[in-house]
């Protein structure tokens, strides 16, 4: 059984070394590499030439169109019966592919496994919540309540991301039209993907165990980020065209806007824990913000008002009480 590794690429060129190093180590042999050189600028298409020598390589290249037109390229490309989406700049053990085929006992259209995240020199094991097989009547449930758990942290039933994930080709070609035309989105696409995913599959599979891979935290202060009134308005525009997908698909509104909170109250966080210059301002204009007060009423009910940061951000406490609050739980996970 063919696998086919599809490997987005733009500016990755501190990490290609090392990824392709990962995937020629795996000690499954049947699989090709479609890398997709999404318009990179930097030399990563250079380091590409030695590694496109290799017949198990395929190298693509695009104009800049980001990463969810770049996976949509690499689907469109893929050889495999079953196909997985890896990250340049994370890390990959050598069993992460035999680690999937040992799971497919049945022509699942799907096997989610767990993952581990990676501070540093650290490995933390994210396991999911349990075994399980879904029908497709379950998927299709599962897609109304898959982003956060009632506690707002990432629900870990399969979880959002695409690459902790095998998929069966077919299923993955079911959804690639509806998938490409939503080029532009540049936040929350993994999350988007899931949901398309969920509604088109057969049925799935969950496999609580960790896998070999390794979700890369990169240390970046939130001092860095250009404009954070910008990344806002860009989440909300994503979350927009997300509502209109789940009224296509006939689904509650709620987990657009649980996916905008998901993705800006984080930033909003770390903005304000690490101290960034900004983010006085990007509190006081987020809080002001109308779609994120609509939101916020959402996320209130599903966590049934038992969340100090939804509480606070509800009453647009003054800034400095949310800072200390904020700096004070930091603090507290650091004991």
């Amino acid at each position: 059984m063919k696998i086919s590794v599809i490997l987005p690429i733009y500016n990755q060129e501190l990490y290609l070394d090392n990824i392709f190093d990962s995937l020629f180590s795996q000690t499954y042999d049947d699989y090709e590499i479609v890398a997709v050189n999404d318009g990179s600028t930097d030399l990563s298409r250079t380091i590409l030439k030695k590694y496109e020598k290799d017949a198990r390589v395929t190298v693509v290249d695009q104009e800049n169109a980001g990463s969810l037109a770049a996976t949509a390229t690499g689907v469109s490309v893929a050889s495999g019966e079953y196909v997985c989406f890896v990250d340049a700049d994370d890390i990959v053990g050598n069993n992460y592919l035999q680690n999937f085929v040992n799971e497919l006992d049945h022509e699942y259209d799907f096997v989610a496994m767990g993952f581990s995240y990676r501070y540093g020199n650290k490995a933390v094991a994210h396991p999911l919540a349990n075994d399980r097989v879904y029908t497709k009547y379950e998927l299709m449930e599962l897609s109304k309540n898959y982003i956060v758990d009632d506690h707002l942290h990432l629900d870990n039933k399969i979880f959002i991301a695409r690459w902790n994930k095998i998929y069966k080709r077919q299923m993955l070609l079911r959804i690639l039209d509806e998938w490409k035309n939503l080029r532009g989105i540049c936040y929350g696409d993994d999350t988007i993907f899931t949901f398309l995913m969920l509604q088109n599959s057969q049925n799935g599979k969950a496999v609580m165990a960790v896998n070999e891979y390794q979700y890369v935290q990169h240390e970046q202060s939130m001092t860095h980020t250009p404009d954070l009134t910008s990344y806002a308005d860009e989440c909300r525009n994503v979350c927009i065209v997300y509502q209109g997908l789940l009224k296509k698909y006939r689904m509650p509104q709620d987990q657009a806007y649980l996916l905008f909170y998901a993705l800006v109250s984080g930033v909003l966080s770390t903005s304000v824990e690490t101290c960034a210059a900004d983010a006085p301002r990007f509190y006081r204009e987020l809080v002001a913000m109308p779609y994120f007060n609509d939101a916020l009423r959402v996320v209130d009910a599903y966590c049934h008002s038992r969340n100090a940061n939804v509480w606070m951000l509800r009453h647009s406490v003054p800034y400095w009480v949310y800072r200390t609050a904020r700096r004070f739980k930091a603090w507290l996970h650091q004991q």
